[in-house]
């Protein structure tokens, strides 16, 4: 009997099995890919809703500089104070329900601005002008306090919230006598 040689001359390579292929993906790939795609189009979905319901804060905004830009210096016109009340109320309608809006104004209607707003300029800062804008023998403002009027107009149209519906009903009732005194008590 012949011994085996173990020679390395006699030794064959190595047999490397074939390389993964990256095609099919594995179960969790395909799981983590549809959960991406979900993911962004829930994300777009979102961001085209918000674009959307922000289209009154674009529109407002617009107007807004545009007052401004017929602002330039003219400060007794007491129509710009008028012009300006609209537009904060025409936003206002167009957030919340009439009924609860509609008839607000003097006091109650600076405070409901505040009180959307999270600030207490117009009840207690540069925001009574708009209340004292329709009194007739009233001082008119300067310039500045116009400017920053508009300043916190803007920063309310920006940044006002959509606060609870029966909350805010219940903090300025449109009947409420306190929270909604005539103009002729405020002149």
């Amino acid at each position: 009997m012949t011994e085996p040689s173990y020679s390395l001359t006699d030794l064959r390579d190595i047999v490397e099995p074939p390389p993964v292929s990256w095609w099919p993906p594995a179960p969790g790939v395909w799981l983590i890919g549809g959960l991406i795609i979900v993911w962004v189009i829930a994300i777009v979905a979102i961001m085209i809703i918000r674009y959307h319901r922000n289209a009154y804060r674009r529109q407002a905004l617009a107007e807004l500089e545009s007052l401004k830009a017929r602002f330039s210096g003219s400060a007794s016109d007491r129509r710009l104070l008028s012009q300006l009340n609209a537009l904060l109320k025409r936003t206002t309608l167009a957030t919340y329900p009439r009924e609860m809006v509609a008839s607000l104004s003097g006091t109650g209607w600076l405070a409901f601005l505040d009180q959307t707003g999270g600030t207490v300029e117009f009840s207690s800062g540069i925001g009574k002008w708009l209340d004292r804008g329709y009194c007739l023998h009233t001082a008119t403002p300067e310039d500045a306090e116009l400017m920053a009027l508009f300043s916190q107009a803007r920063q309310w149209i920006v940044k006002h919230r959509l606060l609870a519906l029966k909350q805010t009903a219940e903090s300025v009732t449109p009947g409420d006598p306190e929270s909604n005194k005539p103009r002729e008590a405020i002149c």
